[in-house]
């Protein structure tokens, strides 16, 4: 059972080989990317669970297609979300992503 959940609503567009945004939370507002890499998720510290170190997220796009992957969760450098990740890239480029709930196990 999940410990906490954060349900963001996305704005994201193509770059070059990566997919980039906003990704809103409440009244916030925080840049987001998703690129080919190495399978990892980053958060901005302020967002991240005590004592959880790995979280399941659910993309979905307008159509009501639902991708699921698990991940360990760090602390983000930047400031931002960054996600890296060949499968989930591939599988939302054709249709990206509207909403993104992220769910600390």
């Amino acid at each position: 059972m999940s410990k906490a959940r954060i349900l963001f609503f996305l704005d994201l567009t193509w770059g070059q080989s990566y997919i980039y945004g906003k990704a809103m939370y409440r009244k916030k507002v925080y840049a987001i990317n998703i690129q080919y890499g190495r399978k990892a998720l980053l958060l901005p510290e302020e967002m991240l669970y005590p004592d959880s170190r790995e979280v399941l997220i659910h993309l979905y796009t307008d159509s009501g297609r639902k991708i699921t992957a698990t991940y360990n969760v760090q602390a983000s450098r930047n400031d931002m979300i960054e996600l890296y990740d060949e499968d989930i890239t591939n599988a939302i480029a054709k249709e990206l992503p509207v909403e993104m709930l992220v769910e600390f196990l």
